[in-house]
Parts: C-alpha cells; structure tokens; sequence
C-alpha cells in the first residue's frame, strides 16, 4: 500500500543504524514519492542534516529520484549539504521509453544542470545500466552529455546478472569512470578506473575517446 506522508522519526532511526554500524560514509535513497507535493525531498534533507549534526564525521550521499524536475525539490536536498549528490541517468537516450518509461533523458540532463549552477562545489554522481540493448557509442554520447555537465562521475552497471550467461557476465564486470581525472594540466577530461574485465570494445571506445579529447586541450 501506499507508505504514509512522511515518518518524521525516520531520519533519527537513520542515525541510529549508522551510528550502530560505524559508517564514515553513508548512501540515502528511496523509492520514487510522486504522490507528495515535495515529492520526497524533505525528508531527504532532514536526514542530511540529522547525520551531519549527530555524526559529522559520516559523509552523506543521496540518491535521489528525480523529483519530476522540480527545482524547490533539488534546491531543499542541496540546501542541506550533501556530500554527494546521485541520481541515476539509468540508459541511453534511445532506450528510454521502453526501459524507463516514467522518466526522461532531457529531465536527467536538466537536473545535473541545475546542481551544478546551484550548487558547483558538490559533487555529482550518476548510474548507467548496461546490457539493455544500448551500443558503445550511444553510451559514450552518454558520457560526453555528462560531461559537458561537469559531473563528476558515473558509474555502469549490467543488467539482470542473475539472468545472464557466463559469457555476458564477462562482458558487463562491474566497473565505475572517474569523469574528473586530468589528461593533462589543463584540462578535465574522461578517464575510465576499475576493472580490467571491462569489454575490449567498449575500453578501445573509451580509450579512443580519451585520445581526442587530449588532442583538443592541446
């Protein structure tokens, strides 16, 4: 059933469980809260707030859902100092409607636009899920929208790992990019961290993209 307007004592227990664990840095998300007129975003920014006051040494990321786009939403969730704030770009622009229908590419683009201009010196995060029928360079036309934003990073996941084969499963390791990393003193550009077991194509696709953008900053 639908979950009450909001459990104020929430972002106590929240606290309370971190506290329990001995967290330095602890990850915030929900479930999408349409139905609310904040959509959610509340109850997001008291929890920071509860954590940095009760916990300072705990960083605190959040990820968010989309808020339907509603700047008041994202401004009340920055206005509360994240560490880091995460919200899931999900797929490439061509296969929204069918793997995220409720959703929008141009939205996802709009609200990395806004954190940054409201907030530039939090850093951004997002999530890529791979294996939905998306090509290399449709994900790295992905990438380059990101940053164009200025995110900071982005991280891929496969789909469905316990449906797949064996030899997808090597196809879609885990692996996350680093979108802050330098290619040379003056410029940022897109560097890819993590594992070895990244698919050869998608790695020379990267790789391929890393050489020209060096070869503009120069």
């Amino acid at each position: 059933g639908r979950p009450p307007k909001y459990d104020i004592t929430e972002p106590e227990r929240v606290v309370q469980a971190i506290a329990e664990m001995e967290l330095q840095h602890a990850v915030i998300t929900s479930v999408d809260r349409d139905d609310l007129p904040d959509f959610g975003a509340w109850i997001f920014a008291e929890t920071i707030r509860q954590i940095h006051a009760h916990l300072p040494e705990c960083s605190v990321e959040v990820l968010v859902p989309d808020f339907q786009g509603d700047q008041d939403a994202i401004r009340a969730v920055l206005d509360a100092r994240p560490e880091i704030y995460n919200h899931n770009t999900e797929t490439v622009p061509r296969l929204y409607k069918k793997c995220r229908p409720g959703g929008r590419y141009e939205r996802v683009m709009g609200i990395f636009r806004f954190v940054k201009a409201t907030a530039p010196d939090i850093p951004t995060k997002t999530g890529i899920i791979l294996g939905m029928g998306e090509t290399n360079e449709e994900v790295l036309a992905v990438m380059r929208d990101l940053r164009t934003l200025d995110s900071d990073q982005v991280y891929a996941d496969p789909a469905g790992l316990e449906k797949l084969k064996a030899a997808a499963l090597e196809r879609l390791k885990k692996f996350e990019f680093d979108l802050r990393k330098r290619v040379d003193t003056d410029h940022d550009a897109l560097s890819l961290s993590g594992s070895d077991e990244v698919p050869a194509g998608f790695r020379q696709a990267i790789e391929e993209y890393y050489r020209s953008l060096s070869k503009k900053s120069k």
